[in-house]
């Protein structure tokens, strides 16, 4: 684990949106996936996120990149 990087926004974007999509059916139903994560989101918003006060952890492959995320807010929740 590592503390996330500026560049990891748009790899997190996906692996959200991976996750719902892949993961997710297992477990929602088509409607509730596509209210959750209708489209690709902006990175932007996870490079937001990375600076809020909150701790957003990146796991990394051995080339550095990301494959997995997890975040506490300020509070520690």
């Amino acid at each position: 684990m590592s503390a996330v990087q500026d560049n990891d926004a748009t790899a997190l974007a996906h692996i959200f949106f991976s996750a719902v999509h892949e993961i997710g059916r297992a477990y929602y139903t088509a409607e509730q996936i596509a209210a959750w994560a209708p489209a690709l989101p902006d990175p932007a918003g996870f490079a937001s996120r990375a600076i809020d006060g909150r701790t957003l952890l990146v796991a990394v492959d051995a080339d550095d990149r990301p494959i997995a995320y997890g975040e506490l807010s300020a509070t520690g929740t």
